[in-house]
């Protein structure tokens, strides 16, 4: 029997698209619903992008640090280019959805700094993944996507910097 290749082809992305679906792929390739275990911890901001083609990495001279606790509470600080600290609270929820909420922080004006951009996003963060895939030399990558998912923040494992 000669099945045509035309066939052959839409039965092979059928087939990826219903495993895909099964186990929650996206597109950046992670799969699963995340564990409140794994996102804990400090993570360093490397980038923000706003739209797929607009991207924002972090000056070489600012850090921004998030750190997730085991109670809900997200906190942080950015140094370098501009002294500022944050608290609040995050949820993570059923297939990833993640919430931020109450976040206060100090504002000194920092021109140079993506702590604002980056204080607006966060804000803004509606759903959360994790690539455990290597990424450049970092071996965990998080993202905090935002803006009806057509943003998203990027942020590495402190561990994986040192």
């Amino acid at each position: 029997m000669n099945i045509p290749p035309l066939i052959i082809s839409f039965s092979a992305l059928f087939l990826l698209l219903v495993y895909c679906t099964l186990i929650n792929c996206s597109k950046d390739g992670v799969v699963s619903a995340l564990d409140v275990n794994q996102i804990l911890g400090t993570w360093m901001v490397i980038a923000i992008e706003k739209t797929g083609d607009e991207v924002q990495y972090l000056d070489p001279a600012d850090t921004l640090l998030i750190v997730f606790e085991e109670n809900g509470i997200l906190r942080g600080q950015s140094h370098g280019l501009c002294g500022n600290y944050f608290v609040g609270k995050y949820e993570l929820g059923p297939k990833n959805a993640f919430a931020v909420d109450s976040l206060i922080t100090s504002e000194a004006f920092c021109p140079q700094s993506l702590y604002v951009e980056f204080l607006e996003a966060l804000g803004q963060v509606r759903s959360i993944k994790l690539n455990q895939e290597a990424f450049f030399d970092l071996k965990d990558t998080l993202y905090l996507y935002f803006n009806e998912s057509s943003g998203r923040i990027w942020l590495s494992k402190e561990s994986d910097l040192e």
